[in-house]
């Protein structure tokens, strides 16, 4: 209703303001980014002299739920106290964990399994869980990125974790991806949380994230020394950037407690 003659910087503050009360700062700094465009072409054609949108700042972002949720890496007690724990209480995602904690896999991605994922001795990712805009769970045509599309193999424990899972999710008369809800439904993100926070205050340890488990995975993984472009392979990290942080983590342990066994003779 404004005319761009009449253009003024709190017109473009009280847009902002507006919108921040209906949508997500991400969408305010897309619009004002196009309104910027579009006042500085104004500019250039000579139709106002200087853009009122100068000057005015985008909306910080608030933090991801990765800044912000409860990631590390469970030490070994850490790992048996939960898994005990989440044996004792039943928890319907107890074996989804193990897998987790022997492959790596992003929650999405073992949501995401189907039975022609899974062989002999390994697993393949091809795929993962998504959350639609309106908050309807599908299954994607491929992962995260382009390098999560990987090959895992599996260990004796891994396997049993999927075999019984599958018997669980064929007594519920389902069929299609492997593990499931303890309703039959697709497992989703909130729900897996709320069974992993009560599962910790059962185990008597510090509350986490499903990512704790991919987390920890690779720590174990470097502890090992395995050689960092196998484990960005079985990450399916984009860059060896990323995967190093796992080794700064662990050689950080490791020069501490060399450090100190060290007898200076003073």
């Amino acid at each position: 209703d404004v005319r761009l003659k009449d253009l003024r910087p709190q017109h473009v503050r009280d847009l902002i303001r507006d919108m921040s009360a209906d949508v997500s700062p991400g969408t305010v700094n897309l619009t004002l980014v196009a309104l910027r465009s579009v006042l500085r072409t104004a500019v250039q054609e000579d139709l106002i002299s200087k853009s009122p949108a100068d000057g005015i700042k985008a909306l910080r972002a608030p933090k991801t739920s990765s800044e912000t949720s409860p990631h590390r890496a469970l030490t070994k007690e850490e790992t048996r106290a939960f898994l005990q724990a989440a044996d004792d209480r039943g928890d319907a995602y107890r074996y989804l964990y193990r897998l987790m904690l022997h492959t790596g896999l992003r929650l999405g991605e073992a949501i995401a399994l189907e039975d022609e994922d899974v062989h002999d001795d390994h697993l393949t990712v091809s795929r993962t869980m998504t959350t639609g805009r309106t908050g309807e769970l599908y299954i994607g045509d491929t992962p995260k990125t382009a390098t999560g599309v990987r090959v895992i193999p599996l260990d004796e424990e891994a396997r049993d974790a999927i075999r019984s899972q599958k018997e669980i999710r064929d007594a519920l008369g389902v069929t299609g991806t492997i593990f499931r809800s303890p309703r039959g439904s697709m497992g989703d993100t909130e729900r897996i949380n709320y069974s992993i926070a009560k599962t910790c205050k059962l185990a008597g340890i510090a509350p986490f994230t499903s990512h704790a488990f991919r987390d920890t995975f690779a720590t174990r993984c470097a502890e090992a020394r395995m050689q960092p472009h196998v484990l960005m392979e079985l990450m399916g990290h984009a860059n060896i950037a990323v995967t190093m942080r796992y080794y700064v983590h662990v050689m950080d342990d490791v020069k501490a407690k060399q450090y100190f066994a060290v007898d200076f003779g003073t």
